[in-house]
């Protein structure tokens, strides 16, 4: 079975915070000059796909949005042969552009980047990944993405 690592990235989003109340907390991005940042796991939600067969669309609306839930380590065992969705919320409280990079250590990783205006972006990259198909930095596997500062 492929692995695929999905993580739908959401910058600060009033309308889906309003509408998904049960959304994990926003993680505030405070410096974009750090080596390397996990996000704490109180800070994304995860939905294992089993059979692989869920579309962004399938996660995105009832009831695969309330299918998410936090991963506890006492509890969950991570199946590297699974694949998995995530989702998070990204605020930018700098007064500047935070440039940041997603690593993607999968064979494939969507990301499904939904910026403050509601657009929608998929990109896509990983170590198996078609390399015509390839966003970001190719060699390095990496995503490259900009989110804004936060409007007061």
């Amino acid at each position: 079975m492929r692995q695929v690592f999905t993580l739908l990235v959401f910058s600060y989003l009033a309308f889906i915070c309003a509408a998904q109340n049960n959304l994990p907390p926003v993680y505030e991005i405070t410096t974009d000059t750090a080596l390397q940042v996990t996000i704490p796991d109180s800070y994304w939600q995860m939905l294992e796909d089993k059979g692989g067969r869920l579309s962004f669309e399938d996660v995105s609306r009832p009831p695969g949005v309330d299918q998410f839930h936090y991963y506890i380590k006492a509890e969950n065992k991570l199946n590297p042969s699974a694949i998995f969705w995530f989702r998070y919320v990204l605020k930018n409280v700098m007064n500047h552009d935070a440039r940041i990079c997603f690593p993607t250590y999968g064979e494939q990783s969507d990301f499904y980047i939904i910026s403050e205006n509601g657009k929608i972006t998929h990109q896509v990259n990983g170590v198996f990944a078609e390399w015509s198909k390839l966003n970001g930095l190719k060699f390095s596997r990496y995503l490259p993405i900009t989110i804004k500062p936060k409007k007061k």
